[in-house]
């Protein structure tokens, strides 16, 4: 039996941090293998932005200026992976396996602005929020036979079923005149 643990964390400033597990484990006998591992990692991510377009003298949009104790723009990720196996060995020349893994990834991220836009001079004020929102999972399976036959034949064969699932959602919502207390 082989175990292993593996963890990381970072903290870039105090909105910011990544964390990352990690397990391994083997177990060997005479005839069996045994074998799995195991992530999982996380990301919360802030951060500013600002911006400003101009159309010549006819329009303008400007962002509210960049607060960098008030982030606008965030991220959060999720992500995990399994893997497990199983190989036997039926005799010193056939092996038969077992695998399967899973993977699993959650995104999201949001941006925000306070837009002045309109007629430079008499600008309006209005929230303009954006976003996007990711997961996906995938798994798969496979048998497998490894054999000798003869000195001068060998036999493998692979089953293998793969499934993969996305959803995906995208935002964008500019709000009325903004209006603050």
């Amino acid at each position: 039996i082989a175990p292993r643990l593996t963890a990381m964390s970072s903290l870039r400033h105090k909105y910011t941090n990544r964390e990352n597990v990690a397990v391994n484990v083997t177990w060997s006998m005479n005839r069996w293998n045994v074998y799995g591992s195991a992530e999982y990692g996380h990301r919360h991510l802030y951060d500013v932005s600002a911006f400003e377009k101009r159309y010549g003298d006819l329009y303008a949009e400007q962002t509210a200026d960049i607060d960098l104790y008030d982030p606008n723009m965030r991220s959060r990720r999720h992500s995990g992976m399994i893997n497990m196996g199983v190989d036997y060995r039926l005799t010193p020349l056939h092996i038969v396996s077992l695998q399967t893994r899973v993977d699993l990834d959650k995104y999201k991220e949001q941006d925000d602005h306070l837009l002045f836009t309109g007629i430079p001079g008499t600008p309006s004020q209005k929230f303009r929020l954006s976003g996007n929102s990711y997961e996906a999972q995938s798994s798969a399976v496979r048998a497998s036979y490894e054999g000798t036959i003869s000195a001068k034949m060998n036999l493998t064969a692979d089953l293998l079923y793969n499934h993969y699932h996305v959803d995906e959602e995208r935002i964008y919502r500019l709000g009325e005149d903004y209006l603050s207390e």
